[in-house]
């Protein structure tokens, strides 16, 4: 990343070693030739800036073997999975999955479980899912260290701090899940809260089938209904965090009511409930 003005070197040194991390930690190994090709640096940089995340424990480095070709092979950089770790959780409206996540996308550990119904209060939630961050952890390498936690969760999610604005199918209204999460789980991190749809897309965009794809919807559709947009590379928020709120968006003004307390909803004429009545079954 070239030099930009106004930056002190110490600055430019960072933004540099966080943009070459993320490289790694999305892309996976690369030669030391291909950084300084995609990142714009010279040989001396790169080698320098590896050197500071080899010597900080998250990163190693090889170097292949020759074959028949000439020359001495470029250096390949490896990010390290059993460092720097965070946890991640997906809150669903009767399942929770959590995992330990590593440096390029490894999953480390993971578990998946059931909610009851008297489960959903914002107080149970949180202990249990401290309880079971705490029982990833102790499946982890002794040298691996947190870095952060990530939550996502089936409602409106203010962008600025987290709050949970409305889950209506967790029947949550105005919630610092952040805050009671991290008071929960006492792990000196911060928690980060989002929407879950928009997770999901972002998580298709980076890893999954919309890699390499800068302009996609993801749509999701399980007991609700969700989506995030992606456009030019960037996940659509609005300005407060609340866009993208595809399963909320009115479809049949005098359709079903939602718990949302709007009528017509995409969730609530097309969502598994929907689903099951259209079929004869019992939506409960």
């Amino acid at each position: 990343m070239p030099a930009q003005s106004g930056a002190t070197q110490d600055e430019i040194r960072r933004r540099n070693v966080s943009t070459l991390l993320r490289r790694l930690h999305v892309h996976g190994a690369r030669s030391r030739a291909q950084l300084t090709k995609s990142m714009g640096l010279n040989r001396s940089t790169i080698k320098a800036l590896v050197g500071e995340l080899t010597e900080a424990g998250l990163v190693t480095e090889t170097i292949p073997e020759t074959g028949l070709r000439a020359g001495r092979p470029s250096h390949v950089v490896v990010p390290r999975s059993d460092t720097a770790y965070v946890l991640a959780a997906n809150i669903g409206v009767d399942t929770v999955t959590a995992a330990a996540v590593g440096l390029g996308g490894v999953i480390l550990a993971r578990r998946e479980y059931r909610m009851s119904a008297s489960g959903t209060k914002p107080d149970a939630v949180a202990r249990r899912l401290a309880a079971e961050f705490n029982r990833l952890r102790t499946k982890l390498p002794a040298t691996a260290w947190l870095c952060g936690v990530g939550v996502g969760v089936p409602g409106a999610v203010r962008k600025s701090d987290g709050l949970v604005e409305f889950a209506p199918n967790l029947m949550w209204r105005a919630l610092p899940f952040g805050e009671l999460l991290a008071e929960r789980l006492d792990a000196g991190v911060e928690v980060q809260v989002g929407n879950d749809g928009d997770l999901g897309g972002l998580a298709e965009h980076v890893r999954g089938s919309g890699r390499g794809i800068d302009d996609l919807i993801y749509l999701a559709g399980e007991v609700g209904v969700g989506g995030g947009i992606i456009v030019d590379g960037h996940l659509v928020t609005g300005s407060q965090g609340y866009a993208g709120e595809l399963g909320h968006m009115i479809v049949k003004p005098n359709g079903r009511t939602c718990r949302c307390a709007s009528r017509g909803c995409f969730e609530t004429e097309f969502g598994e409930q929907a689903v099951l009545a259209a079929c004869g079954r019992d939506p409960g």
